[in-house]
């Protein structure tokens, strides 16, 4: 296998590690009542940033893959929580979310964005006008 490609079996190895993690944050916020309230795993997360450093670089790849992952994971329940919350349909949970990364994005990659925007903006007008 190369040098750089990514190792399957490690990462399943990884995610089952970080898992078993999140079920023992999640026993031990139930079990001690001195922690603080907010111990959870974004904390669990933050202590596997913490010790990515640390690792070897075949690990250090493969956890912030990982990592990265949970976090847009958990960006997705988010914003479905949010548009359930709100009674908003598919397509608009769709448009806040990228509309939420528009941001992050260089100018071009902007551009690109809003025109596809515009064009479900289009579709959802053409889809008003066949129902109507």
């Amino acid at each position: 296998m190369e040098e750089n490609s990514i190792d399957m079996s490690q990462l399943e190895k990884i995610m089952s590690v970080v898992k078993l993690m999140q079920s023992i944050n999640n026993s031990e916020e139930e079990a001690e009542v001195s922690e603080p309230a907010n111990y959870d795993n974004v904390t669990a997360l933050q202590r596997i940033k913490e010790v990515l450093p640390h690792l070897d670089m075949p690990y250090q790849r493969e956890m912030g893959i990982m990592i990265k992952l949970i976090e847009i994971d958990r960006l997705i329940h988010t914003f479905q929580a949010m548009s359930a919350e709100s009674g908003m349909s598919g397509r608009g949970i769709k448009k806040k979310m990228l509309m939420a990364i528009k941001p992050e994005l260089d100018p071009k990659k902007q551009q690109m964005l809003d025109v596809c925007v515009k064009a479900m903006e289009i579709s959802d007008i053409v889809e008003g006008l066949n129902i109507g």
